[in-house]
């Protein structure tokens, strides 16, 4: 039986490094929420479904973080806020409703990351 490969090693894949470099590429090498431009940048996923891979996710899940606003955006998750998620047109519909299950209920591809 092939062992699970944690999601810190896809992290490490190649097609996640050029994923990531395409992601930042196009954001300008800035953060897309404050326009920082000298800040360490993450790529944030909107959402997450099980099953994919890092570098699965539609382009415009996938955004170009400060480390300030990264964490706010994982601090967001952390506290069940999920409406935006569930009313964002490009949040594929499947998800869009369990963005705003109760946090005990909320399953993972409904948390922000």
């Amino acid at each position: 039986m092939p062992q699970k490969v944690s999601y810190y090693e896809l992290l490490k894949h190649p097609k996640w490094q050029k994923r990531r470099l395409e992601v930042l590429q196009e954001a300008g090498f800035r953060c897309e929420e404050c326009g920082a431009e000298d800040a360490t940048l993450h790529v944030h996923h909107a959402y997450y479904e099980k099953g994919l891979a890092p570098w699965d996710y539609l382009a415009q899940s996938l955004h170009c973080l400060c480390e300030n606003c990264h964490k706010r955006a994982q601090d967001r998750a952390d506290l069940g806020v999920g409406q935006e998620m569930a009313q964002d047109s490009r949040v594929p519909a499947r998800l869009r409703s369990s963005c705003t299950k109760s946090a005990a209920g909320r399953s993972t591809q409904s948390r922000l990351r």
